[in-house]
Parts: C-alpha cells; sequence; structure tokens
C-alpha cells in the first residue's frame, strides 16, 4: 500500500481495481496500459482521480485488437500534484481537459479526438512547458 511507482503495468476486464489496485493511494508515478471494457474502465478511472501524491500519470487505453479505445477519466480537480501527463485513446469526457491542475507542466495527447479547440483552457496553464499534440489529438477544423 505504500508503492510510490508502478510503472509499465497492464490491466484488463479481470484485473482487480475495486479492492485491488485502489488500495495504492500513495502513488506518485503510475503509467498503465488498459484493455477494459466502459463500467470497468470507469472504475480505474475514479481510482486514479482519487491519488492525492500523483505527479506523473501514463494511460493508454486499447482494445481487443490492440487499437486506441476509449479513456474515461472525468476530471483532474484532485490531483493538485500532476505535473506530466500522456494520454494514449479517445478522451470520452471533452470537459476533463479544463480540469487539469494549475501545476502540470507537460501534457502529451494521442487518438483523443478533442473535437472542441483545447488551446483557450491550455494557454491558461501557468506551468505549462511542453504541449505535444500527436495523431488525431484534436479533429476540430480551427485552433487558436
Amino acid at each position: 500500500s505504500e508503492l510510490q511507482t508502478l510503472w509499465g503495468g497492464f490491466v484488463d476486464d479481470q484485473s482487480p481495481v475495486k479492492d485491488g489496485l485502489d488500495r495504492l493511494k500513495n502513488l506518485r508515478k503510475l503509467s498503465l496500459t488498459c484493455q477494459m471494457t466502459g463500467p470497468n474502465q470507469k472504475v480505474l478511472g475514479e481510482w486514479i482521480t482519487k491519488l492525492p501524491s500523483l505527479e506523473s500519470l501514463k494511460l493508454r487505453s486499447i482494445d481487443n485488437v490492440v487499437q486506441p479505445s476509449t479513456i474515461y477519466l472525468e476530471q483532474f480537480t484532485d490531483l493538485v500534484k500532476l505535473t506530466s501527463l500522456y494520454l494514449f485513446g479517445t478522451i470520452a469526457h471533452t470537459s476533463v481537459v479544463s480540469t487539469l491542475p494549475q501545476n502540470i507542466s507537460e501534457i502529451t495527447l494521442s487518438l483523443s479526438k478533442l473535437e472542441q479547440d483545447p488551446m483557450p483552457v491550455l494557454g491558461l496553464l501557468p506551468n505549462l512547458k511542453i504541449l505535444a499534440l500527436l495523431s488525431e489529438s484534436y479533429t476540430g477544423m480551427t485552433m487558436m
């Protein structure tokens, strides 16, 4: 329960998140590849967004044929120590971008398929130094 780094993990629908991973409350660095369906991934997302010490998050969501899948994170409001974020997969709740913590300094999005221009929100983050918008991270027509 005192683990601070979990890097390179893989979780699927058989992985114990509730009464398993959710016992890890002191993580500072987390990197997971998930191959989960909606309800299970929602439980995973709820656990991640309640990690008060989390500084670095790398989350890849894939389907059964290893193609990008949906990421079910609803908000980052409670992750006040988060400074580095890497998301690979479609972001289900576009409001997640507007809840990024002020401390964040590095963001990488890949295949997020954001339809709303993220720049008005990202431009207000005072500590953002690195922004990587990779393939299909934004699918809109114009960006500020």
